[in-house]
């Protein structure tokens, strides 16, 4: 978007407003399933509650694979600005720089480290400076150097330190897979907080004993603005 100007009655007034709106069409192009099946004999033999215990594992690993897909956006084509990985705190404390350079807000960007530069950023920060625990247990410090926050990710593409993401930058859209048939026991969908829906299904073989369940996401993404920064 442009820059704002001194006000014109003629020239620049309220009526000189130009479109500056655009968009991007996303293709749900990434269909990831994953299914587990358990005999009766197995069933009787444990504890597990296998639809519930099973729809959590399933939705851990189906959630890796989408963020490991988005993660990927993160290379040279798409993101044509890097910088240097810092390694020291007066260096970290130097991005922020490095992103107003480049007409970056900070305090709209995410900053996402690989899981060393995570460990190297934390460990030269003291607990006063980290206010909480949060930055250990889950891997995310809030507010911290300017930045919305900072956090780590193990599915950065290859040679990638760490990324910084303005808001906005990445789009990301997925929609329920319905089955066309009703024979399934029971079907369900579920969204987690990063946008991802997971449909569910689950169905037996009554002639093997045997019961299965299966989840399944459908999705797309995409950078819409070239803006984020790769640490290298």
């Amino acid at each position: 978007m442009s820059s704002a100007a001194e006000f014109d009655e003629e020239n620049n007034n309220y009526c000189g407003g130009q479109n500056e709106i655009d968009g991007k069409v996303l293709t749900l192009d990434h269909h990831l399933i994953k299914s587990i099946s358990i005999s009766d004999i197995e069933n009787g033999n444990t504890d597990l509650r296998f639809i519930r215990d099973g729809a959590r594992a399933i939705a851990d690993v189906i959630g890796r694979g989408a963020n490991q897909t988005v993660m990927a956006l993160f290379n040279d084509t798409n993101c044509p600005i890097s910088a240097a990985m810092p390694t020291t705190k007066e260096g970290f404390a130097g991005l922020i720089k490095v992103a107003a350079d480049n007409s970056v807000n900070p305090y709209e960007t995410t900053l996402i480290l690989s899981p060393g530069d995570y460990g190297n950023l934390i460990s030269k920060l003291d607990y006063a400076v980290l206010g909480s625990d949060e930055a250990v247990k889950y891997g995310v410090v809030e507010n911290l150097y300017g930045f919305r926050s900072v956090q780590w990710s193990p599915f950065l593409a290859e040679g990638v330190k760490g990324v910084m993401v303005p808001y906005g930058c990445v789009g990301l859209a997925s929609r329920a897979n319905k089955p066309v048939l009703d024979g399934y026991v029971a079907t369900w969908e579920t969204e987690n907080p990063d946008g991802f829906t997971i449909s569910w299904r689950v169905f037996e073989n009554l002639c093997k004993g045997r019961g299965y369940i299966a989840g399944d996401i459908l999705f797309g993404a995409a950078i819409l603005q070239p803006k984020c920064i790769l640490l290298k």
